[in-house]
């Protein structure tokens, strides 16, 4: 197809070109009348084959447009639940007469495209929710409906079924490769931790004793006002917010602002509650002489009655705090979309036929935008040999805790890995990197120990502290399962701490209010980095993962606690190690393949291959490297930086390599072999995995 859309637009503009210079005249050739006469009798084959292939891109692109119109007719409706349900309960007289109308795709196949837009984004989330009343706390997991903020990256099913058409997929059912690359493309949500919508209810009760006295009128005896305590009850509902969507077209990042005051009312005027007789009293009112008829006197007595009441009165007032997001600021990197592209078989120089399909197609302006964006950059396509497995120079692996495959586990009674485990899934980095002993970790026995052992060890062995998160001491204890030393550090002793970084062993830090979290967070420190920063492996937030970080000023500086690790039962031997390339007179003539088949043309030292003596290091093993401080940064031929430090495959074998000698690949062309020969003849230290 990337054939077709280039001849197409050959022939549009090829009529003159500029052949040489003779004698300082430029000679211009008509090439039509050069192609006329070459290909003479031939000429008719050629436009029958450019004719074929344009009917075949129009039956495409017609297809992909047909199918949408055909749906919308037969459901009067766009919703692609009302289409689905219509799909799913056709009669078989339906179905055949949806496949004699529909070329290139099955029904079948739609409700499959359907089914992965609906789970390519996530509908809810769990946190907690706490009630304050008057300080006694309850909490509770709640669902927080996301469905609004998440829709607007969902993976939408007209692009998957576009490419799973044009590359002739859409008929069998039984092929999911489109769909199955279509992972490359789906979203990953980092969801801002500990963001809620804070209502609290403010109030104050009091008593007021009047005495109402008939003649004197009434007055206040009491009024308990201004020693009356003030009482709350708050409710901190949890906010599905984002720090940041990771899509297939690049990083939409947005800020958190905390504690936004939306609602501080005064308090209000009093208010009567009740108001009660509490008791009577007679006094005195006045004397009477009375004059009796024998002449004596004497005198009457006259009460009145005084009564006391007590008012209770109450006034109240109300407070709304929440935290919002604002932006997103987007930063575009298509480097998902090509790995779906390349994955579905498909090239970046053909996505001009995959725009035309979609150009007509609903919910896909913005698809058409980046995808003019890829056209108009400098992009190609991926090697895949370099994708999956552990990234990244250092040992240690990045787990994040909202990975769908734990983050949703509950994590004690309250919370869930996802909102809770950032401890949990920083040990698992560590204890897996450092190769731990994951004997009494590893649940389901696939060899690491990931967050969701690590969790179940600190709820089982009581270092979950709800509402809180991941008690200190769970670090060192899951550490001494795993046989590995734990070292403890305040941040006073910080100094000691970047020298466990230089010597090569890994550091969990516990975290206070600042880059990586509002309240609390652990991190794992990994390594320093040539330039003497620290990279991080950050549970959370992707970005911190690949940001570096100043030491003193950022982390010491944000940090409350550290904790060392080392695996003394980490074994290592020394290893000499040379560089090669695939050049001719290097590697089996030039070919470029390997012992064990792999293709390492046009690959270089970013995909880790090295060729072994297979007596000591079996093929197709996997090993980590660490080479000396000197030659363990390498500049590419194309300016980036490589640390060399890593895990490594066997992947070739070689005349010379006996023993413990083993020649890392640095790469084939311009550039290479000069690396090599910098590189020279290194003992470096080999732990195998």
């Amino acid at each position: 197809m990337g054939f077709l859309i280039s001849a197409i637009d050959f022939f549009k503009n090829l009529v003159v070109a500029k052949r040489k210079v003779v004698n300082g005249e430029e000679i211009k050739v008509n090439y039509v009348k050069i192609i006329r006469k070459a290909l003479g009798k031939y000429i008719v084959w050629a436009f029958i084959i450019i004719l074929l292939f344009g009917t075949i891109l129009y039956s495409i692109t017609f297809a992909v447009n047909e199918t949408w119109e055909y749906l919308t007719k037969l459901t009067n409706s766009t919703d692609i639940d009302v289409i689905y349900d219509k799909l799913a309960n056709m009669t078989e007289e339906e179905r055949l007469a949806f496949e004699e109308t529909i070329a290139f795709v099955t029904s079948e196949k739609i409700m499959k495209y359907i089914d992965k837009e609906r789970a390519s984004v996530p509908s809810e989330i769990y946190a907690t929710k706490t009630i304050n009343d008057d300080g006694n706390i309850s909490t509770e997991q709640i669902s927080v409906d996301i469905s609004a903020l998440s829709s607007q990256y969902i993976l939408p099913w007209q692009l998957i079924g576009a490419m799973d058409i044009i590359t002739f997929n859409g008929m069998d059912n039984d092929n999911t490769k489109v769909l199955d690359a279509s992972n490359y493309a789906i979203s990953q949500f980092n969801w801002a931790t500990d963001t809620t919508r804070d209502e609290t209810k403010y109030w104050k009760t009091w008593d007021v004793v009047t005495k109402v006295d008939p003649k004197k009128g009434a007055s206040v005896v009491s009024d308990g006002e201004d020693d009356a305590e003030e009482h709350f009850y708050q409710v901190k509902t949890p906010l599905g917010l984002l720090d940041s969507v990771n899509t297939c077209f690049g990083l939409y990042q947005y800020e958190i602002k905390q504690d936004v005051v939306l609602v501080d009312e005064p308090y209000s005027a009093r208010q009567l509650v009740e108001k009660k007789l509490i008791k009577t009293k007679k006094v005195l009112d006045h004397t009477e002489t009375v004059h009796h008829s024998d002449g004596t006197t004497s005198t009457k007595k006259h009460y009145r009655t005084v009564k006391y009441y007590k008012s209770t009165y109450t006034k109240t007032r109300n407070t709304l705090i929440e935290d919002q997001m604002v932006g997103p600021t987007f930063t575009f990197n298509p480097t998902k979309f090509i790995q779906f592209l390349n994955a579905s078989e498909y090239t970046v120089d053909d996505l001009d036929l995959l725009k035309l399909c979609l150009e007509s197609m609903p919910n896909t302006n913005n698809i058409l935008d980046m995808l003019d964006r890829i056209i108009e950059g400098d992009y190609g396509d991926l090697d895949f040999g370099a994708i999956g497995g552990i990234s990244g120079a250092g040992r240690i692996p990045l787990f994040h805790q909202w990975d769908t495959r734990w983050g949703g586990d509950a994590y004690g009674s309250s919370g869930t890995i996802a909102t809770s485990g950032c401890g949990p899934t920083s040990a698992a980095m560590v204890i897996t990197g450092l190769q731990g002993d994951i004997s009494k970790l590893d649940k389901n026995n696939d060899g690491i120990c990931d967050p969701r052992e690590a969790a179940t060890y600190s709820v089982s062995h009581g270092y979950r502290v709800e509402g809180v998160g991941t008690s200190w001491d769970y670090f060192a204890d899951i550490g001494k399962t795993a046989g590995l030393n734990v070292r403890q550090y305040d941040v006073s002793q910080y100094k000691k701490v970047y020298e466990e970084l230089k010597k090569g062993n890994v550091v969990i830090a516990s975290m206070g209010p600042g880059h990586f979290t509002s309240q609390g967070h652990f991190i794992v420190l990994s390594h320093v980095l040539e330039d003497g920063k620290i990279k991080v492996n950050d549970p959370n937030k992707e970005i911190c993962s690949t940001t570096p970080w100043d030491f003193e000023s950022v982390i010491v500086a944000e940090a409350r606690q550290f904790w060392a690790f080392d695996n003394p039962n980490r074994k290592s031997s020394d290893f000499i190690a040379t560089g090669y390339t695939a050049a001719a007179d290097e590697c089996a003539g030039g070919l470029g393949i390997t012992a064990n088949g792999t293709q390492v043309i046009g690959k270089d030292l970013r995909h880790r291959y090295i060729a072994v003596d297979t007596k000591v290091i079996p093929m197709n093993s996997i090993v980590y490297i660490e080479v000396p401080a000197n030659v363990r940064y390498q500049t590419m031929p194309d300016g980036e930086i490589i640390d060399m430090n890593g895990y490594y495959t066997a992947v070739d074998t070689g005349s010379a390599i006996k023993g413990n000698k083993i020649d890392i690949y640095f790469g084939t062309g311009a550039g290479y072999k000069e690396l090599c020969f910098a590189f020279g003849r290194q003992t470096v230290q080999i732990y195998l995995k």
